[in-house]
């Protein structure tokens, strides 16, 4: 039995990209109200955070769909290889060169 499950693979793909949408809106709004706080005073610390949060999401944000839309392709790849190539464990004798009965 083959441990290849391209249910899971697909499921990762379509929640990667889901994902990745969602945070794409969700960004900007994420890194101002973590590290502003009340809004009235702003330090040099908390604008460090904020560089340090931006690039951190920016890079899921960029990188999260794409790899889901690769797991998708992948999982398409792995339903058309289950359904239509049949394993066959054969053989050869490497004296004669025939075929031999299976290796299971």
């Amino acid at each position: 039995m083959s441990r290849l499950r391209p249910k899971v693979v697909l499921w990762w793909g379509i929640g990667l990209i889901a994902g990745g949408l969602i945070l794409d809106y969700a960004v900007s709004g994420i890194a101002f109200s973590t590290t502003i706080g009340d809004g009235t005073t702003v330090n040099p610390l908390d604008q460090a955070m904020l560089g340090i949060w931006m690039d951190l999401l920016n890079a899921v944000n960029r990188s999260a769909p794409f790899i889901g839309a690769a797991l998708v392709g992948a999982s398409v790849v792995m339903f058309y290889l289950a359904k239509n190539v049949v394993p066959t464990a054969t053989v050869q004798d490497e004296a004669s060169g025939k075929r031999a009965a299976s290796a299971d």
